[in-house]
């Protein structure tokens, strides 16, 4: 498993179980990593947040994932105005373009 901090694998150990159950009932998980902008990208930049968070969390509950700020066209040309929300008229654009992605993800 990639590298995690102690609360987060913590996190891993408490969800991991039902994240299996659900999956054991046929169920698709598949986390989203959604555009930022601002301060909450650089935050995420400087913590290497990929490396730290987003794959032992992937790993751990061996589950499907997109980081959509690896695809300029999921985390470019949108209006993000609160660093981490989209705009009205970028949630209608984002919204159509993820699909394929999630297909794909299945």
């Amino acid at each position: 498993m990639a590298r995690c901090k102690m609360e987060l694998c913590s996190s891993i150990e408490f969800f991991a179980p039902l994240v299996a159950k659900f999956q054991e009932r046929g169920g698709n998980i598949i986390f989203i990593l959604m555009p930022s902008s601002g301060l909450y990208e650089e935050f995420a930049e400087k913590s290497n947040y990929h490396e730290y968070t987003w794959k032992p969390m992937l790993e751990g509950f061996g589950a499907a994932g997109i980081n959509t700020m690896a695809f300029p066209e999921l985390s470019s040309n949108l209006d993000i105005p609160e660093w981490s929300h989209l705009s009205r008229e970028s949630q209608d654009l984002w919204s159509a373009r993820i699909i394929s992605y999630i297909e794909e993800a299945k």
